[in-house]
């Protein structure tokens, strides 16, 4: 009956918690007036009516830029759009559609926040670490104020990420994993090494009365095998060496196969929603597994997310593969031209949450900027240090120092190196990281670092809650935490009716990046929606006629009277566009009519079909072989896996 009521009681907390973050959200009928909401408002729409034109993975999104187009749809990542189109196709309005996306991901992160907390043994705690995200002002903000919707949704897959890489299924056969780097190779078999020892005596030594006596026996066994070693060769000591290395890890990949993979599994969902948010993960797996060697002097965790890594991209390459390696085809580079020009003109990057002279929170309210935003993250992030320190800092510091909680003080430790990378004294690591500028905006690590701070801040303001004062910490986190997120909520301005359908018929702003290389960008275009593939030719007298038209094809007939003809089509011009000649299949070269890069070609006299189509880019069918070789991979390793068990 207790526990019964023990459950009910944290369901209905963790309900509150998901209404306070999403109430306004779902409540109101329309859409919230953030930085990128028209954007991605049209873009949920007409991402997924290409794949069902196409029936297939689209390439190009064609209203665009007043119907010359772009190959957006290459770069931005597939899977919320898609989920999104599924709503839409069931009914939703796609503006509705996004919020129950949302709600779909938080609903995961829910679930991986719990399964985090479990695997480190913290599962009392999962409901305060899962009330504290809800309630954060940096959720708030994100939802309610920049609405970078993918990024978002791949943000919230991290503590189900986290929870595989930090959990242990069983124990490595091979103690080079499992114990400090220095013994990594002492405690193993060497060449010379006497083999002759039987089960019943390897038995008797390990329990030997007291620890002094085993620490001699080893520092004798430690001294015979170094004698050992100086008889052979360096060349068989290296391979030895490389021998128990290789034994190690296969023994422990073999011990945790299922956690890899499944890491592997929602690092490919990560990529699939927001490949910069990937390119986040690597570098936070990348720190965290730094400061675990560091402090635990165990290679565990930096090969298990390794492998995940590898396993992640796998299984997403068929996307991966064609949005990394033809970025030097389109503008790309110019995201990080833009920043690193701006580092040397003005010595500064937009987005430091630090960097907010000229504006206050109150004004901040009333305006959505770059520059309000980082003014509201700046409070954000000083409520929840002051929060923290208020309430849980003394206890951690104290149990740190006397319980030894080495995987929260490598989480601290982190989070402290993001935040910093947030702040604008790491101007110099954002210029010399590889692809940091991709990320453009420094406040986007608030949300990593509001992650790895649960397991601390639950953990220890639970403890807090029951060792100090009560009340006073329950009015300190209303002051600091949850007030500061329902201010923003709540003062956050809504769309109305015909902004909401102007920003889903016709967003004004579309990024330059995805343009043609071939494309001289000299003034910015208008990005409105526009009737795509007009057909026009120099001569008068050529009659045209359009068969059928959708957004990667376009069938056409044209009577050229005149040899010196030429065609334009109102498209942009890139190496993908295919012409045909649909009477006997013969490909016509395809140009571009100058700084325009617009489509430009020679007719044949006389009457003729064509058929202007776009072949799949480069590293497509590459990766999509990749992706099925490593789904087949993982099942095929699963069901061996599962017969051997």
């Amino acid at each position: 009956m207790l526990k019964k009521l023990y459950l009910t009681k944290n369901r209905l907390f963790i309900l509150s918690g998901l209404l306070l973050a999403l109430g306004w959200l779902f409540f109101n009928r329309n859409f919230p007036y953030a930085l990128d909401a028209a954007f991605h408002l049209r873009f949920s729409k007409v991402f997924f009516e290409a794949a069902l034109e196409k029936g297939g993975y689209p390439d190009w999104d064609a209203p665009t830029f007043l119907g010359r187009g772009c190959a957006s749809f290459r770069y931005y990542a597939p899977l919320t759009y898609l989920l999104t189109g599924f709503f839409q196709f069931c009914g939703a309005s796609c503006w509705f559609s996004i919020k129950l996306v949302l709600l779909f991901f938080l609903l995961t992160a829910i679930f991986g926040i719990k399964r985090w907390f479990r695997v480190m043994g913290l599962s009392e705690f999962s409901t305060s670490g899962i009330a504290i995200f809800l309630t954060s002002p940096i959720l708030t903000i994100f939802l309610y104020r920049v609405m970078f919707f993918q990024n978002i949704c791949a943000f919230l897959l991290i503590p189900l990420f986290l929870s595989f890489l930090f959990e242990e299924e069983g124990i490595p056969t091979n103690p080079a994993l499992e114990t400090p780097l220095e013994d990594d190779f002492s405690r193993n078999a060497i060449p010379g090494e006497d083999r002759n020892n039987t089960p019943e005596q390897e038995q008797n030594t390990s329990y030997e009365p007291n620890q002094s006596t085993r620490a001699k026996r080893n520092r004798n066994i430690r001294a015979e095998r170094k004698r050992d070693l100086s008889n052979s060769s360096l060349l068989e000591e290296l391979l030895h060496h490389l021998r128990i290395l290789s034994k190690g890890v296969s023994n422990f990949v073999s011990s945790n196969y299922k956690t890899i993979l499944n890491a592997g599994i929602v690092f490919c969902g990560i990529c699939l929603s927001h490949l910069l948010a990937a390119l986040m993960v690597v570098y936070l797996g990348l720190v965290i597994s730094i400061v675990t060697l560091i402090i635990e002097r165990k290679p565990k965790f930096l090969i298990k997310f390794s492998l995940s890594i590898l396993s992640g991209i796998g299984l997403g390459a068929f996307y991966i593969l064609p949005a990394f390696f033809t970025t030097g085809e389109t503008h790309m580079g110019l995201i990080e031209w833009s920043k690193w020009h701006f580092i040397k003109t003005t010595g500064q990057l937009p987005g430091f949450i630090n960097s907010i002279s000229g504006t206050n929170f109150f004004a901040a309210l009333k305006h959505n900027s770059t520059q309000s935003v980082t003014s509201l993250f700046y409070f954000s992030i000083g409520c929840s240090v002051l929060a923290f320190l208020t309430t849980c800092c003394p206890l951690y510091i104290k149990e740190v120092l006397q319980s030894q909680k080495k995987t929260q003080l490598i989480l601290f430790i982190s989070s402290l190196f993001f935040l910093f990378l947030s702040l604008s004294p790491s101007l110099v690591l954002w210029e010399i990281l590889p692809k940091m500028l991709l990320v453009q905006y420094p406040y986007r690590w608030t949300f990593p670092i509001l992650i790895l701070f649960l397991p601390i801040f639950s953990t220890n303001l639970q403890n807090g809650l029951s060792q100090m004062f009560n009340i006073f910490v329950k009015i300190l986190l209303l002051l600091f935490f949850i007030a500061p997120a329902l201010i923003l909520q709540f003062t956050s301005p809504f769309l109305n009716d015909q902004l909401t359908q102007q920003s889903v018929n016709d967003s004004t702003y579309y990024p330059i990046e995805y343009l043609p290389k071939t494309y001289l960008v000299e003034k910015e275009l208008d990005g409105k929606s526009g009737v795509f593939h007009q057909i026009s030719c120099n001569d008068k007298e050529a009659k045209i006629e359009i068969i059928e038209k959708k957004q990667e094809l376009a069938i056409f007939q044209i009577n050229a009277k005149k040899t010196d003809s030429k065609v334009l089509i109102q498209t942009h011009f890139d190496d993908y566009w295919t012409l045909e000649n649909q009477s006997d299949k013969s490909l016509i070269k395809l140009d571009n009519n100058g700084n325009e890069n617009l489509i430009l070609f020679v007719p044949l006299l006389g009457e003729h079909v064509y058929k202007l189509f776009r072949r799949a880019p480069n590293w497509r069918w590459e990766g999509l072989l990749i992706s099925l070789f490593s789904v087949f991979a993982v099942f095929r390793i699963l069901k061996k896996k599962q017969i051997t068990t």
